[in-house]
């Protein structure tokens, strides 16, 4: 796919936003329990331990990864764009069989179409972001070329909210007259 063709592109992430802060939330509670343990076996005074664990709970520090699910958990994307008035989405996924939690070295590959969103020259802005939100809802429900990966999130809230100020037609219609003049 030529790349001049592509309108926009949403990420693909190996868990979803409530899942990833969920689980750090269970790592936080854990490293806390072991401090906790570790106070019990120190303390020989009891009535004291109480005041002693919640001063330990305020003096961890939260985890590193707080604030880092948006950018260390993308396993792919999927780009649309324009072929011939017609919007078409591509997936691009780690080439890996198994995503270990801490991956530092990932191969992303390009799995090929994955399916036609809608014929943009016969739609309107609001019908083109009906289609692609529709289509993104699809393939996270495991419809398309999507079904061995729908345990994967796509991050498209900020696309969608962007998308509805823009001009749809009238991009779609720029890319195809950058590709003639290319020609």
């Amino acid at each position: 796919m030529n790349p001049a063709q592509v309108l926009f592109a949403v990420p693909v992430y190996r868990e979803s936003e409530r899942e990833y802060y969920s689980r750090l939330d269970q790592e936080d509670q854990r490293r806390l329990q072991v401090q906790v343990r570790r106070m019990e076996k120190v303390l020989s005074d009891r009535s004291r331990f109480s005041e002693i664990a919640d001063e330990i709970v305020n003096s961890m520090p939260p985890n590193p990864d707080r604030k880092a699910w948006r950018y260390n958990r993308i396993v792919g994307w999927i780009e649309f764009y324009s072929d011939k008035r017609t919007i078409k989405a591509c997936l691009w996924l780690a080439k890996a069989k198994r995503l270990r939690r801490n991956f530092k070295n990932l191969t992303i590959e390009d799995r090929g179409k994955i399916g036609e969103v809608c014929l943009a020259h016969k739609a309107g802005d609001s019908e083109i972001l009906a289609a692609l939100t529709s289509f993104m809802d699809a393939c996270e429900n495991g419809a398309y070329s999507w079904n061995d990966t729908k345990k994967y999130r796509l991050g498209k809230d900020i696309l969608l909210r962007q998308l509805r100020f823009l001009d749809l037609c009238g991009l779609i219609e720029q890319i195809e007259q950058d590709m003639h003049h290319d020609q």
